[in-house]
């Protein structure tokens, strides 16, 4: 099994909101009758779930956006993250917000556009860009202090 499939498996085996939520997710991703943009849809709960009681622990109606700007404008050291490796220049805790950012841009169906050049929904194949429960998790590899 691959290790994202094996994080996720976790995450969902947990039992808790984000593993709930990722069940959902994996199901419309991957099951019988597929809906791509269910599945991204509930894929960016689950990540809500974990990072926005963590980044905004007093904004009922925080989201992956405001979590993202929460964390381009925190002075430097608020946050933390377990991973200590910089990748090409890029601070872990950048690489997480990178990850969350592409998770949030690219979910296509959201939000309704003028542009015609943009799809009315998702395609309908499998997503191509994936969380993992290891870079986005409540089980202390990313903290506030």
């Amino acid at each position: 099994m691959p290790e994202a499939a094996k994080a996720a498996q976790a995450v969902i085996d947990s039992g808790g909101r984000a593993g709930q939520y990722l069940a959902e997710a994996w199901r419309h991703a991957y099951g019988r009758n597929p809906h791509p943009g269910t599945a991204y849809r509930e894929a960016v709960r689950a990540i809500e779930s974990v990072v926005c009681p963590i980044v905004l622990p007093k904004d009922p109606n925080a989201t992956l956006g405001k979590v993202i700007k929460a964390l381009k404008d925190a002075p430097p050291g608020k946050f933390t993250s377990v991973f200590s490796d910089t990748v090409a220049g890029v601070a872990p805790l950048d690489a997480v917000r990178g990850l969350m950012e592409l998770v949030w841009t690219n979910e296509l169906d959201r939000h309704g556009t003028g542009d015609e050049e943009v799809p009315l929904t998702s395609p309908k194949s499998r997503p191509k860009r994936r969380c993992t429960r290891r870079s986005l998790s409540s089980n202390g590899s990313f903290a506030a202090r």
